[in-house]
C-alpha cells in the first residue's frame, strides 16, 4: 500500500481484521514514511511468510506475537528505529535483517537454533554481549553482518560454515582467533577495528576472498604468516611478530654491540681495570656526579616499586588481545575487562601522582632561583627573538622528520600508497628511527643550539640557559610532541588519515558491496564506502590514548635502549680518538676537553622526562632511566679522570617547570586511557590525581620552606655549572696558542 496510511489501519483494528488474513503469504511495505510500532495483530495472519517494512519510521520493539508465525521466511525491518531486545521466541526461516536500529539486549541463544537460516543482518545496532558458539550450527549460513554493535568475548569458530561467502564483524570488540572453513567461498571478509589475534586458521590460497572486499588487520593483533587473499599480507608493522627473536633482535644487538664497544675502550684504547669504568665518582665533589648519583638512585627505587606493583597488576589484567606483544602485556595498553586490576591501578595512579610531583617540588624547592645581574649584555631586540624563534622553529621542523616517517611507518601500508612510500623504506625508519631520534638528541640537537644562539647574540658568550632552553624543548618536540600529534592524526585508532594515502580507498565505490537476497530477490547494502574508508565521521577515542602510548612509548624505548647501551661509549670513544689526533698534529700533553654542563644536564632532564612521562604506563622504561643515568655517570667521571674533560664549578639553576610539563601530560593521558575506555576507577584517576599531586606539592613545598628556614638558604640540587672555555689555537707560525675566556661577571644579589 504505497502512499497510503495502511499501517495505522491495520494497528487500530488488527483485533478484528488480522483474524482475517489467514491466507496472507507476503507484505512489503518498505521505502516509505510509516510512523508508529509494529501491530502485534500480525501474530494472527498465520500464513505469513515474507514481511519487509524497512526503510521507514517505525518505532517500538518487535511484538513478541510474530513468534507464532511459523512460516515465517523473510523478515527484514531494516533502517528503522525499532528499540528493545530480540524476542527470543522469533523464528524465520531463510532471513533476518534489523540493521541499522537502535536494537540493544544481546543476541539470543535461539537464533542458533534456525538452522536453515541464509542471512542474517544485525549491524549498526547496540547488541552487546557474546556470539554464541553454537552459531556454527547455521550450516546454510551464507551472509553473516554484525559490523557496527558493541559485542564482546571470543569470535567462535566458524569452520562448520561452508556456505558463507560474507562475514562482516568490524568494529565491535570481539577477540580470539579468526578460524574459518577452508572451502567455504569467501567474497568479502571484513573484521578490522576489534580485538582478534593470533595466527588466521584459513584457506591460505589465492582463491579465497576477494582482496578489494577484505580487511582484516589494521585494529587487530594478527600474526604472521598471514594468507594470500588477505590484504596488505606483505605489511610486517600490521602483523605481530611470531617469535621472541624477531621482536626483540634489534635491542639485543645493540646491547651487545654496546657491551663490546665499553670492554674495547677500557682494555684496548685506554689499557686499565674494568673496574676503572664502574667507579661512579664516589670520592668526586663535583655537584654534576652529586646530582646524576641522586637521580640514579631515585630513580633505580621508583624503578622497583613500579616493577613490582604495577608489572605484576598489567600483566594479570591483559585482556586487549590473546596472542599480542608479550613485552606490551606489561603495559596499560593492553589492560581492560578486568574490574578489580582496574581499581587497584587508579588508585596506584594516584599515588603515582603524589609521588612525581612531590619529587618535582622537591627539586625545585632545592634549586632556589639565584637573582643574578648580568653587566654588559644588552637584552634581545624584537627582532632577534623572531630571528631565534623561526631558525629553531625551522631547525626542529627538519630534525622531526625521521620521527614523523615513524609514524607514518606504523600506519600506512608502503608500496600501496600515494606517497610512494616502499615498503623496505617504511620499514626501515620503524626499526632505526629510535637509533636517529638518539643521534641527533645527543649531537644535533646541541651543536644546533650553540650555533644559532652563536649567530643571534653574536661572540657574547651570555645566557647559557638559554642553551639548556631550547635544547630541552627542542627534544621534546622531536621526540615526544611530533610523534604524538602524528599518532593522532594518521593512527588506525584516532583520526586514521592513512585511509586517505591508501590505494584502496582511491576510488568512491570500492567498498560499495551489496549481496543479492536470497529467494525473495532484490538487494541489500553489506557495507558502504564511507564506512571503511571515512571513519573520522564515527570517531571512536576508545583506542587513540592507547595508541599514543603504544607509538611514542614504543619509540622512546627505542631511543632509550639505543640512548643508555651506545651513545656513552661512543662519545668516550670519539673523544679519545680526538685526543690522539690533536697530540699528533698539536703536540703536548695539555690538551683539554670542557664538556658542556648544559649537555650534561639537558641528558639527565630527558632521562627523568620519559620516567615521568610514559612511566606509569611502561614501567620498563624507568629501570631503564636508572640504568642510562648510571652508564652516562659512568662514562662522565671515567671521562674526566682518564682523558683530560674538566668542568667548572661556577652555577645556575634550572628550569624545573618543563618537568611539570611532562607530569601534566601524563596525568592527562592516563585519565584519557581510563574516560575513553570507561574503565572501572576513572573517576577516581580523574579527580584524585590532581588532588594528590597538588596535595603532594603543597606539602613538600612547607617542608622544603621551613627546613629553609632553620638550616638557612642551601644551594640547589640542580644547579649547572657552566665550563670555562679552553680554546687552542696555533698561530700563523705553528706555535699553540692557548686562551682561557672567563665567562660572564655576574653579582648575585641574594648573597
Amino acid at each position: 500500500c504505497p502512499g497510503s496510511p495502511c499501517l495505522p489501519y491495520v494497528q487500530a483494528h488488527h483485533a478484528y481484521h488480522m483474524s482475517r488474513l489467514t491466507m496472507l503469504t507476503d507484505l512489503y511495505l518498505m521505502h516509505n514514511s510509516f510512523s508508529g510500532t509494529l501491530p502485534s495483530g500480525l501474530g494472527e495472519a498465520k500464513s505469513l511468510k515474507w514481511f519487509g517494512v524497512y526503510q521507514n519510521r517505525l518505532s517500538g520493539v518487535i511484538p513478541s506475537e510474530l513468534s507464532s508465525l511459523q512460516d515465517l521466511t523473510g523478515f527484514w525491518a531494516s533502517h528503522n528505529r525499532i528499540s528493545g531486545s530480540i524476542p527470543p521466541t522469533l523464528a524465520v526461516r531463510s532471513s533476518l535483517d534489523l540493521q541499522t536500529n537502535s536494537i540493544s539486549g544481546t543476541l539470543p541463544s535461539s537464533l542458533t537454533a534456525l538452522t536453515e537460516l541464509i542471512t542474517l543482518g544485525l549491524q549498526r545496532n547496540r547488541i552487546s554481549g557474546t556470539i554464541p558458539d553454537a552459531i556454527q550450527n547455521l550450516s546454510s549460513l551464507w551472509l553473516l553482518l554484525l559490523n557496527n554493535n558493541q559485542l564482546s568475548g571470543t569470535l567462535p569458530s566458524l569452520t562448520a560454515l561452508d556456505q558463507l561467502q560474507y562475514l562482516v564483524l568490524f568494529k565491535n570488540r570481539i577477540g580470539g582467533r579468526i578460524r574459518l572453513n577452508a572451502s567455504a567461498p569467501l567474497n568479502s571478509v571484513l573484521l578490522q577495528h576489534n580485538r582478534l589475534s593470533c595466527k588466521i586458521q584459513a584457506n591460505y590460497s589465492a582463491h579465497g576472498a576477494n582482496k578489494s572486499a577484505t580487511l582484516v588487520l589494521p585494529g587487530n593483533a594478527i600474526m604472521e604468516e598471514l594468507p594470500d587473499w588477505l590484504p596488505m599480507s606483505s605489511v610486517l608493522f600490521l602483523t605481530v611478530p611470531s617469535s621472541v627473536w624477531l621482536q626483540w633482535r634489534l635491542y639485543l644487538l645493540e646491547m651487545v654491540v654496546g657491551c663490546g664497544m665499553v670492554l674495547v675502550m677500557v682494555l684496548v684504547l685506554v689499557r686499565t681495570k674494568l673496574m676503572e669504568y664502574t667507579n661512579l665518582g664516589t670520592e668526586a665533589q663535583h655537584w654534576l656526579f652529586q646530582v646524576y648519583r641522586t637521580s640514579a638512585r631515585l630513580t633505580f627505587w621508583c624503578s622497583l616499586a613500579a616493577m613490582g606493583l604495577l608489572v605484576p597488576l598489567y600483566v594479570t589484567g591483559a585482556n586487549m588481545y590473546e596472542c599480542g606483544i608479550p613485552i606490551t602485556s606489561s603495559t596499560i595498553i593492553y589492560l581492560i575487562d578486568s574490574p578489580g586490576i582496574e581499581w587497584a591501578v587508579a588508585a596506584l595512579a594516584c599515588l603515582y601522582g603524589a609521588v612525581t610531583s612531590a619529587l618535582i617540588q622537591y627539586m625545585w624547592s632545592r634549586a632556589r632561583p639565584t637573582k643574578l645581574k648580568i653587566h654588559s649584555v644588552p637584552g634581545r631586540t624584537w627582532r632577534q627573538n623572531l630571528v631565534l624563534s623561526l631558525g629553531w622553529g625551522s631547525v626542529l621542523s627538519v630534525l622531526s622528520i625521521p620521527s614523523a616517517l615513524y609514524v607514518m611507518s606504523t600506519s600506512l601500508p608502503g608500496d600501496t600508497n600515494t606517497l610512494g612510500l616502499s615498503s623496505t623504506l617504511l620499514l626501515a625508519f620503524q626499526e632505526l628511527t629510535g637509533i636517529m631520534l638518539a643521534l641527533i638528541s645527543t649531537y644535533a640537537i646541541p651543536w644546533v643550539a650553540k650555533r644559532i644562539l652563536f649567530l643571534v647574540d653574536g661572540h657574547n658568550l651570555r645566557r647559557s640557559a638559554d642553551v639548556l632552553k631550547l635544547m630541552l624543548t627542542g627534544r621534546l618536540v622531536v621526540a615526544v610532541i611530533v610523534p604524538l600529534v602524528a599518532t593522532v592524526i594518521m593512527n588506525n585508532a584516532c583520526l586514521a588519515a592513512w585511509l586517505r594515502l591508501w590505494d584502496g580507498c582511491r576510488e568512491d565505490d570500492s567498498f560499495d558491496i551489496r549481496a543479492v537476497r536470497p529467494l525473495a530477490g532484490g538487494s541489500t547494502q553489506i557495507v558502504s564506502h564511507a564506512q571503511v574508508c571515512s571513519p573520522d565521521s564515527e570517531y571512536n577515542s576508545e583506542y587513540c590514548p592507547r595508541a599514543i602510548v603504544q607509538v611514542v612509548g614504543t619509540l622512546i624505548l627505542q631511543k632509550l635502549w639505543f640512548y643508555c647501551w651506545l651513545v656513552p661509549p661512543i662519545g668516550l670513544l670519539s673523544r679519545k680518538l680526538k685526543e690522539k689526533m690533536l697530540r699528533r698534529w698539536v703536540g703536548g700533553d695539555e690538551i683539554q676537553y670542557c664538556r658542556s654542563t648544559a649537555c650534561c644536564l639537558t641528558s639527565l632532564a630527558m632521562l627523568i622526562e620519559y620516567a615521568i612521562l610514559l612511566g606509569f604506563m611502561i614501567p620498563l622504561l624507568i629501570p631503564l632511566a636508572a640504568l642510562a643515568m648510571t652508564h652516562d655517570l659512568a662514562a662522565l667521571v671515567y671521562g674526566t679522570r682518564h682523558m683530560s674533560i674538566r668542568l667548572s664549578s661556577q652555577s645556575y639553576n634550572v628550569p624545573i617547570q618543563y618537568m611539570w610539563s611532562c607530569a601534566l601530560l601524563s596525568y592527562a593521558l592516563v585519565t584519557w586511557i581510563f574516560v575513553a575506555s570507561n574503565m572501572n576507577g576513572k573517576w577516581l584517576v580523574a579527580i584524585g590525581m590532581p588532588i594528590s599531586s597538588v596535595g603532594a606539592a603543597v606539602a613538600i613545598s612547607g617542608m622544603t620552606r621551613t627546613s629553609g628556614d632553620e638550616k638557612g638558604e642551601s644551594p640547589g640540587l640542580l644547579e649547572l655549572a657552566e665550563p670555562l672555555l679552553i680554546v687552542r689555537t696555533i698561530s700563523a707560525r705553528g706555535q699553540v696558542r692557548t686562551a682561557m675566556h672567563e665567562p660572564l661577571r655576574m653579582e648575585s644579589t641574594s648573597g
